[in-house]
């Protein structure tokens, strides 16, 4: 199986940098879809490059850090779905898609080669970064 990718869905600016100090921090918004292989872990490719668009300063934009921001619901059962482990890889971010066995824990990693469902809305991952 591949390496299951999200699609960008929005970018939001929540801090610009430089109103207190050099790091700005975006709310990175994506769907995913595919059949999750537990030995791989899922992409989000591209991300400094759709903050630059959002932002729309002409300054190129470096992640420095990333962490899990918005987990979503399955549209069959109405069980959380999020991401844990998110890391930073180039200018990708990688990370571990996660389910939970209640509607607000999401506790347990993806079941293996298993189809992602359709999810009732977008998940999501806080970008620190700088701009040059």
């Amino acid at each position: 199986m591949a390496v299951t990718s999200g699609t960008l869905h929005s970018v939001h600016i929540v801090k610009a940098p430089g109103s207190v100090d050099s790091l700005g921090l975006a709310l990175v918004l994506f769907t995913i879809s595919g059949t999750y292989a537990q030995a791989d872990d899922s992409t989000l490719a591209t991300v400094p490059t759709h903050t630059q668009n959002a932002v729309q300063n002409g300054k190129t934009v470096t992640m420095r850090a990333v962490a899990e921001g918005q987990h979503s619901y399955r549209a069959d059962t109405g069980l959380a779905v999020g991401l844990t482990g998110a890391a930073i890889s180039s200018t990708s971010i990688n990370f571990t898609l996660t389910l939970s066995t209640t509607t607000s824990f999401v506790t347990t990693e993806f079941t293996d080669a298993t189809a992602i469902p359709t999810l009732t809305g977008v998940l999501g991952i806080y970008v620190v970064y700088t701009e040059a």
